[in-house]
C-alpha cells in the first residue's frame, strides 16, 4: 500500500512540476518574449514558485522512499549490477522478474 501511495504522490508532483513548465514554455514565454514584457515572466514565478518547489520536495521525498523500499538501506545504490539497472553486459542474458527481486544474468 505504501507503495502506491509513494508512486501517485510522486507522479503529481512530477505532473504539477513538468505541467508548471510547459504552461510556462507555451503560453507566458512567447507574450512576454513578444511584448518584450519581463514582467510577466516574474509573476508567473512568484504564483507558481510555491506549488513548483514543493512539487519538487514532494518528488525528492518519494523518490528516497521508493528507493529504499527497491534497495533497502540504499545497499548497492550506486552499483550496476541490480535489476533496476539498464546496463548490461555484452552477450548476457535478458534479466527473469518473474521469481521476485532476483534477477537471472
Amino acid at each position: 500500500m505504501l507503495f502506491k501511495i509513494l508512486v501517485i504522490l510522486h507522479s503529481l508532483g512530477a505532473t504539477v512540476w513538468a505541467g508548471g513548465h510547459l504552461l510556462l514554455a507555451v503560453t507566458v514565454l512567447p507574450q512576454a518574449l513578444k511584448n518584450r514584457e519581463p514582467d510577466r515572466i516574474r509573476q508567473f514565478e512568484q504564483y507558481f514558485e510555491g506549488f513548483g518547489l514543493s512539487a519538487l520536495l514532494l518528488q525528492v521525498m518519494t523518490g528516497l522512499g521508493l528507493t529504499w523500499i527497491y534497495l533497502p538501506g540504499f545497499r548497492n545504490f550506486w552499483l550496476f549490477d541490480s535489476f533496476l539497472s539498464v546496463y548490461r553486459k555484452f552477450g548476457s542474458e535478458t534479466p527473469s522478474f518473474y521469481d521476485g527481486f532476483t534477477v537471472k544474468y
